[in-house]
């Protein structure tokens, strides 16, 4: 699963609950994208779980 998660969003955080809970299971990764300036935190779910690949980015070229 890849998600932006530049701004808030409940939506993609109920997907990523899905995803970080089926991660055992199916064994796939989860990629979570920030772009450097965005003006709002990463919400700790995210910077804390071991289960994330959390990368942030400065370009559109960066995030590719």
């Amino acid at each position: 699963m890849v998600a932006e998660v530049s701004a808030p969003s409940h939506g993609v955080g109920i997907e990523l609950g899905w995803a970080i809970a089926r991660s055992e299971l199916a064994k796939y990764p989860i990629l979570c994208l920030k772009q450097k300036d965005s003006k709002y935190k990463t919400s700790a779910l995210i910077g804390g779980c071991d289960k994330i690949n959390y990368v942030e980015y400065s370009t559109e070229d960066d995030a590719i």
